[in-house]
């Protein structure tokens, strides 16, 4: 699966010419009523394997990366945890978008948003629930997460060819 809805974009000048759609990565909780991500959320939800996410910590042109997991035990798997996801087939093929939902710490202190966490208990409740079941996980995390703030740029100066760790 690529990760982003689509929607089609088009030229201001010729509104005829279609050119490259808008990308959608993120789905808000308080926005899976709205059309575009209304039926996924009722009908296609996926759970997102992750190893750790990042946040841009810092002053704007000098902002680093945070990133934060969740430490092995009750919450996740050890290497990895699941985060809340919807999906849609589209003509390029099968897309996600994953949900995010208010920042819980120690992620707040430098964003508002963060991904929905499912802990492995509510796993099943997220797949198979009813939307409500599923609406009624897009909270906070209350579970710990482990920080990780790192000397790395968040923006690679262009033709940095470096991968994420």
């Amino acid at each position: 699966m690529q990760w982003g809805f689509t929607t089609p974009k088009f030229s201001k000048r010729d509104p005829t010419k279609q050119i490259k759609p808008d990308i959608w990565n993120n789905a808000r909780s308080e926005n899976l009523h709205i059309p575009l991500w209304r039926e996924s959320f009722a009908t296609r939800r996926c759970l997102i394997p992750v190893m750790r996410f990042a946040e841009a910590e810092g002053p704007s042109g000098n902002m680093t990366r945070t990133w934060y997991s969740v430490p092995r035990g009750d919450y996740g798997d050890g290497d990895h945890f699941s985060v809340a996801g919807i999906w849609r087939e589209e003509e390029e093929g099968n897309v996600y978008s994953m949900v995010m939902t208010r920042s819980a710490p120690p992620v707040s202190r430098i964003h508002d948003r963060m991904p929905v966490i499912i802990a492995p208990q509510d796993r099943e409740n997220w797949l198979l629930g009813s939307p409500e079941q599923a609406k009624g996980l897009c909270r906070p995390w209350a579970g710990p997460l482990d920080e990780d703030r790192t000397p790395e740029k968040w923006y690679r100066a262009k033709g940095d060819g470096a991968n994420l760790p």
